[in-house]
């Protein structure tokens, strides 16, 4: 079922016009399609063309454990569009899912299946043109979750109080979107927060000393800039903006 999967993202998302690894019968390159994926982690993204007949493991961007299940895809900066499969939780072994950066350009919103993923531990789909709200599903079921990175968006909606469940959460990127309402208290309860990023949408309330307190706590900004006019009222943000 797995290979259907990824099938479907193939041309669901456009895979015809990739950069790399669209396969030669399902391209609409006039020439035969390149695939040399970035080696500079050690070529753990190279492999196959997507849809070749070979197994979905040598594709490239995807890489798989010992029992051949599908861990890892990451299809960045490769053009990729449409919009996300539902389907993606038929995928149970899933840990990182990254289609993030410019020419990407996905569009519609987060299927609320990528909180089925229980050992999901990388979401990065910044850069695109998602819309819609953060799925719920995500706060309550992705209890590995380390980075959310979704900036860049049109997302809007509000950053749930159960953002504070996802105890491994050490990296949250969500500037750049049309988010509304008051920053959850429960952000405190991200004992293992890193990097806190939510300029330029239109949250309001308070970035405060249990925040601040977080002893892993090495980057925030937030939109607090602007004096008696700023929306958030920030006790540690290594930038302020308005």
């Amino acid at each position: 079922i797995q290979r259907y999967v990824v099938a479907k993202i193939y041309f669901q998302q456009g895979g015809e016009n990739w950069i790399e690894c669209s396969h030669p019968d399902y391209s609409s390159s006039p020439d035969d399609p390149s695939c040399n994926p970035d080696e500079s982690n050690g070529n753990i993204l190279g492999g196959t063309t997507w849809m070749d007949a070979t197994h979905e493991c040598d594709w490239a961007f995807i890489t798989c454990d010992s029992d051949l299940c599908i861990t890892r895809i990451e299809v960045d900066e490769n053009n990729v569009g449409g919009t996300l499969v539902n389907e993606i939780d038929y995928l149970p072994m899933l840990e990182v899912f990254t289609m993030d950066g410019f020419p990407n350009h996905i569009e519609g919103t987060i299927p609320t299946t990528f909180g089925n993923l229980t050992y999901l531990t990388v979401l990065d789909l910044d850069e695109n043109g998602l819309t819609g709200t953060i799925p719920e599903e995500l706060y309550s079921s992705t209890f590995f979750l380390q980075e959310l990175d979704l900036n860049s968006n049109f997302l809007t909606g509000t950053i749930s109080e159960n953002v504070g469940d996802l105890g491994s959460l050490t990296f949250l990127q969500l500037y750049n979107n049309t988010l509304t309402g008051e920053i959850p208290e429960s952000i405190e309860d991200l004992e293992n927060l890193e990097y806190l990023s939510i300029h330029y949408n239109e949250l309001t309330g308070y970035i405060g000393k249990e925040i601040c307190r977080i002893e892993s706590l090495v980057w925030v900004t937030a939109d607090c800039d602007g004096g008696k006019k700023r929306k958030v009222d920030c006790k540690c943000c290594n930038r302020c903006h308005e």
